[in-house]
């Protein structure tokens, strides 16, 4: 099971590289609002809410506090990094601190995810 969970982090996370770097183009019109919340604010949130749960379930060994702990600060790095070096590495992204507050946002909530379920799992 830890190799699986091992192996399910490198892959999501080489896919929210692919999605943060990528050169993606929608053909389709696509909606602009879910719930009067802009779309890409919500695209960001579902990409960065799993990952704390991966890098905690990858990473957790004997002391799983200390891995969600590891999995917080490496979550806010990446998001903060991402989304400072888009404009520098690409020409067609671009630095939206509105898009830093979704990432962050989403990386408390599976923060916070992750620590109910390791409460319950602890009992």
């Amino acid at each position: 099971m830890k190799k699986f969970s091992f192996y399910l982090f490198i892959l999501y996370f080489l896919t929210v590289l692919y999605l943060c770097f990528g050169h993606i183009s929608v053909d389709e019109e696509l909606p602009q609002l879910l719930w009067g919340i802009p779309i890409d604010k919500c695209a960001h949130f579902g990409m960065f809410l799993p990952f704390p749960i991966f890098c905690t379930m990858a990473f957790a060994g004997k002391k799983p506090w200390r891995a969600l702990s590891f999995s917080l600060i490496a979550g806010i790095l990446l998001a903060t990094s991402i989304e400072l070096l888009q404009s520098f590495l690409t020409d067609y992204r671009t630095t939206d601190i509105w898009d830093l507050v979704a990432n962050m946002a989403a990386i408390a909530a599976g923060g916070l995810l992750t620590s109910i379920f390791l409460l319950f799992r602890s009992r």
